[in-house]
């Protein structure tokens, strides 16, 4: 992508939000998304739903398909 984007992640609900706006920016359809991710539009269209059932392989592929990674820190206000 060629703007640095940076959302926090909380919930599938926010996943499912920024995985459905990052793929909406890129002018790509849920199908297009699914046959780059090796998925069926379907379960691209259940994580964009905020599915709660997905595995982390689908959720890792669907990152990788809208070129987005997955960066694991520690929360700001942990004591």
């Amino acid at each position: 992508m060629a703007g640095q984007m940076s959302s926090l992640i909380s919930s599938p609900q926010s996943l499912g939000n920024v995985l459905a706006r990052t793929r909406r920016a890129s002018a790509m359809t849920q199908a297009e998304v699914a046959e780059k991710a090796d998925l069926r539009q379907a379960t691209v269209s259940k994580v964009e739903n905020g599915d709660q059932g997905v595995r982390l392989e689908t959720v890792l592929a669907l990152l990788e398909a809208n070129d987005l990674e997955l960066v694991v820190r520690a929360r700001e206000d942990a004591a």
